[in-house]
């Protein structure tokens, strides 16, 4: 499997939600969401007081200036007070939850509303808040897990208490849960819940490299390790996302072997070992791909995005569909954005007949729209 240099902390799409936004047309097929789209990245989406909510890497949204984070109201995006802002430039928004009533959402910032809020922030449908008092490093992904929030990144201490790598929130203070290794040095790739436990990989290194460690789950007491290691001929390996799908708990990144069997990007758990999905997913170009960043599920399909234009056997440009038996795709309507070579999604989010999808690409439609798109069946 080639290199591919690639920040998984952009490419997370585990977000909660309660309730539906405002539905597109009921027309089958790909539609734009508010064009032009984004004039950046779209990272994750989730939905909170019934509207979709896209953050990522973008100052505007359908040309609306809307600093890392935006809402559609079903007919427009809209700002969510002053946003975020960097002093070294676009903010860059990782992940993002809801939690007791109010959007979380973490990345490269260091304000928020224009306070002074670092990497993580409560948005309350009127004002940006801080949760504690911020991190020693950097924190890439967020879940909800027996009511409770659980942040996790690269980090020794969040809010004023010890915390290698992880921590929860009560909603009053940070807390930290059991460290997963017992050598330090890791970092939290990506967070998830299933089977009524807490998901978490990790991974060694920055958030430019990264080598294999592991996948564990928390039962409530204490960690404990899924199997073996999920490897890459390229040593350049990361988990990107994790969801649940029929019974099993799926894992997206950028590997091409578990426990010696050959897995390309994806693997699924059924309590006792690894497996592969399909053939996984592949690149005709060796050097943008194959990864998988972003996993959703739905009553019979699996939802993967990435970078790859093959799943199996089937042409699909960044999206696929795996119905517990065979790949299908989306069409080739996702195209590389201007000044790129290849299209990336970065997020996904299912609800109903919908499936929302942001990333880096552009909506090859009648008005064209970059880096955001809804998909109805």
């Amino acid at each position: 499997m080639p290199l591919v240099i690639a920040l998984w902390a952009l490419a997370h799409a585990a977000c909660d939600n309660d309730g539906s936004p405002e539905q597109p047309p009921a027309t089958p097929g790909w539609q734009a969401l508010g064009p032009p789209g984004m004039d950046g990245p779209v990272t994750a989406l989730a939905v909170y007081r019934e509207r979709l909510i896209a953050a990522g890497e973008f100052s505007y949204a359908g040309g609306t200036a809307a600093a890392g984070v935006a809402e559609w109201d079903g007919g427009r995006w809209n700002a969510l007070g002053e946003g975020l802002s960097w002093r070294g430039g676009i903010p860059r928004v990782s992940a993002m939850t809801v939690y007791e009533n109010a959007l979380i959402v973490c990345g490269t910032f260091d304000a928020a509303g224009g306070e002074p809020i670092e990497d993580l922030a409560r948005w309350d449908g009127t004002d940006w808040t801080a949760l504690g008092s911020g991190t020693d490093g950097w924190i890439s992904g967020l879940t909800v897990y027996q009511d409770e929030l659980i942040a996790g990144g690269r980090f020794d201490s969040i809010g004023g208490i010890g915390a290698p790598s992880i921590a929860r929130w009560n909603g009053e203070a940070w807390h930290p849960l059991e460290s997963i290794e017992e050598e330090g040095g890791y970092s939290i790739a990506a967070l998830g819940v299933h089977g009524g436990d807490l998901i978490a990989s990790t991974a060694t290194g920055s958030m430019e490299w990264f080598g294999p460690r592991g996948i564990y789950r928390w039962d409530g007491l204490s960690w404990s390790r899924l199997g073996g290691a999920l490897e890459d001929s390229s040593s350049f390996w990361w988990i990107g996302s994790l969801t649940s799908f029929e019974d099993r708990l799926v894992a997206g990144g950028l590997f091409d072997d578990l426990e010696g069997r050959r897995a390309s990007c994806l693997a699924a758990w059924d309590g006792s070992s690894w497996g592969p999905i399909g053939a996984g997913v592949s690149s005709l170009n060796s050097q943008h791909g194959p990864s998988v960043s972003a996993l959703a599920s739905r009553p019979g399909a699996l939802i993967v995005g990435g970078t790859f234009d093959h799943a199996g056997s089937v042409p699909a440009a960044g999206l696929a569909r795996w119905d517990g038996a065979a790949w299908s795709g989306f069409g080739e309507i996702l195209t590389p954005p201007l000044g790129r070579e290849y299209a990336s999604v970065l997020a996904v989010l299912c609800l109903d007949d919908r499936l929302y999808v942001g990333g880096s690409f552009r909506l090859f439609a009648d008005p064209p729209c970059a880096h955001i798109a809804c998909w109805r069946d």
